[in-house]
């Protein structure tokens, strides 16, 4: 009875292996290699972002009001080759009309050259460049938008006289303080060279009346960014002298772009690339400054 009532003792197979003991010493590598590895990834991306954040070396953080000289009226004239060029200084123009300053745009073609993504045609596409002009002339609340007849693409073959006189007497009827032009963005547009070289002449004529000549450029880290995107611009760019903050100004900036961009996308993703897919208030958060270069006229204070 005693026998039958005594537990039995049944001696169990061992399938596993035996668990190795976990030192602290892999837990403390692991654990070092994340700390490390968040760490550069934080460095990382603040470098990134002061890169974006910061100012030129040697250039002016100014106002929009800044490009004008001291004591002469708020008036600007830009003169452009082309529509769509306003929009590398389209915040400017935005915080120059908030200012209550007096924007007026000259477009010495029509750009009946450039590639939209509608059918073809010289006369079709003057036409939505004409409208995609005017559209960005009702956001930037500007007083005068005058587009001259030169062919687009050939004014280095326009009479030089002709051309100069046609921006001096634009000069002459709004009687502007600060003339704003543009420059030679692509190392390959001949059109922005003949634009920058007969604007200075008649900007620096005698009884002009201009007080600044503005060229506006790129900083190294956008020119940095669009190689890195596959879409370089501003090989020949001016050295940068002033940097307006516009990140007040994103929506109108935005809203330009897409003036543009609608039936024209190229003429936006060369320059801003990725601009019709982030928030303007983020995008512009990084390009949140644009850059002009003094050409000639009254130095800064």
């Amino acid at each position: 009875m005693a026998e039958r009532l005594a537990p039995e003792h049944v001696q169990l197979r061992i399938t596993s292996r035996p668990e190795r003991p976990r030192g602290r010493a892999g837990r403390w590598i692991r654990r070092t290699l994340a700390t490390v590895l968040a760490i550069m990834l934080l460095a990382a991306g603040t470098l990134v972002t002061l890169h974006f954040l910061a100012v030129p070396p040697g250039a002016q953080d100014v106002r929009a009001t800044g490009l004008i000289p001291e004591e002469m009226p708020a008036t600007v004239l830009v003169v452009l080759a082309r529509p769509g060029q306003e929009a590398a200084l389209a915040g400017t123009l935005a915080a120059l009309d908030d200012a209550g300053v007096a924007v007026h745009i000259l477009s010495l073609t029509r750009g009946e050259t450039q590639p939209p993504s509608v059918e073809p045609g010289g006369e079709r596409v003057a036409e939505i460049r004409s409208d995609e002009l005017a559209a960005v002339g009702d956001v930037l609340g500007v007083e005068s938008l005058t587009v001259a007849e030169y062919a687009d693409g050939k004014l280095l073959l326009a009479d030089p006289d002709e051309v100069t006189a046609t921006i001096a007497g634009e000069i002459k009827e709004v009687a502007p303080s600060a003339v704003i032009t543009v420059s030679d963005l692509t190392g390959q547009d001949a059109d922005s060279k003949a634009v920058a070289a007969y604007t200075l002449e008649a900007a620096g004529a005698d009884g002009s009346g201009v007080g600044r000549l503005w060229t506006v450029t790129r900083a190294d880290r956008e020119i940095s960014w669009n190689a890195l995107m596959g879409e370089p611009i501003a090989t020949q760019a001016p050295d940068v002298d002033v940097a307006v903050r516009i990140e007040d100004h994103a929506t109108d900036k935005s809203r330009v772009l897409a003036a543009h961009g609608t039936r024209s996308p190229d003429l936006v993703s060369t320059t801003y690339p990725y601009a019709d897919r982030i928030p303007a208030w983020a995008y512009f958060r990084f390009w949140d400054r644009e850059y002009f270069a003094l050409t000639w006229g009254m130095p800064l204070g």
